[in-house]
């Protein structure tokens, strides 16, 4: 399961986040996940770099997070 996040995030900052940072103003680099709220948990763990292993998160059910 972390490689296939590793390989999202890897995706998402390549794909959207890259050109807003290269200078692109016509991107604006926003991107939605939806999905379950253990799978919302870990990617947001994986995201600002942190393991599996680590205190989870919590995340209000039925919420809006934003990661930056």
């Amino acid at each position: 399961m972390i490689k296939r996040l590793d390989a999202v995030i890897a995706e998402i900052r390549e794909k959207f986040h890259k050109p807003c940072f290269d200078g692109d103003s016509s991107s604006k680099g926003d991107v939605l996940v939806v999905a379950h709220g253990h799978i919302l948990r870990a990617f947001a763990m994986r995201w600002t770099g942190k393991p599996l292993t680590e205190t989870a998160l919590i995340l209000e059910a039925g919420g809006v997070g934003t990661l930056r």
